[in-house]
């Protein structure tokens, strides 16, 4: 019950502007948390607690979340997290050189597309 609060209650956060607040505030804890506890963590970041209850029962929450995991499935991206840029799929945490060198590869790739010698 607890995943299922993080999985849907997440998706719906993003909404309240609170996702950030829960989201540390739960990193922050170490252990295994119950639903009481992540319940009482988003009380205590000042989510509104029965609304997150009825959000977990929306079917439209859990159509976005099938919908991602089978995007993710046909990127061969398995876990969290997952960047991707462009055309590279990057599972994990890439280190910082790996996502600059990325990083302006795609702007190349945007600027000339952008050019207007890009069509000939």
């Amino acid at each position: 019950m607890g995943f299922q609060i993080c999985r849907t209650g997440g998706a719906r956060l993003h909404q309240t502007g609170k996702y950030d607040a829960f989201h540390h505030a739960l990193m922050a804890t170490s252990g295994q948390l119950s639903e009481f506890d992540i319940l009482t963590i988003a009380r205590q970041v000042g989510l509104d607690v029965e609304q997150l209850k009825r959000d977990m029962k929306d079917p439209a929450l859990e159509n976005l979340l099938e919908r991602n995991r089978a995007v993710a499935k046909e990127l061969y991206i398995d876990g969290t997290p997952g960047v991707v840029l462009g055309l590279e799929v990057i599972p994990g945490v890439p280190n910082i050189h790996k996502l600059e060198r990325l990083i302006a590869k795609e702007r190349e790739i945007n600027r000339r597309a952008a050019s207007p010698t890009s069509a000939f």
